[in-house]
């Protein structure tokens, strides 16, 4: 699992991804991120680092930096319980206000309050 991205997330190139999650993994997704607490917002975009290929991950947007640990670890518990064999997703968690522009693809989000609703286009 990869849980540390650069302090900017500019290492990461983020795209909705070209296969879309079926809706039920989305909203089980959903439902795990939910009942962890601290976590204000989720995606789950493709992405690749550097020249890499891409790869689905859950980026979310945690409330406070120093909780980030014990989040991502709280988020991996629920999501070994609450996901069918094989889904699985890496996680990048950043302070939800430093979450990359790239990464809130309104298309990708899953949970909470989308920091870029489809209305204000200009953000």
């Amino acid at each position: 699992m990869n849980s540390g991205p650069s302090a900017s997330g500019s290492d990461y190139v983020f795209e909705v991804p070209k296969k879309p999650l079926a809706a039920a993994l989305a909203d089980t997704i959903g439902r795990v991120v939910a009942q962890v607490p601290g976590i204000r917002e989720a995606y789950v975009p493709q992405c690749r680092r550097g020249d890499g290929e891409f790869r689905q991950v859950l980026v979310i947007g945690v409330e406070h930096a120093e909780a980030i640990p014990g989040i991502v670890r709280d988020l991996t518990s629920g999501m070994q319980r609450g996901l069918p064999p094989g889904a699985w997703f890496d996680i990048l968690p950043f302070v939800a206000d430093e979450i990359p522009a790239a990464a809130r693809l309104e298309r990708c989000h899953i949970y909470g309050q989308s920091a870029n609703p489809w209305w204000q286009f200009w953000r």
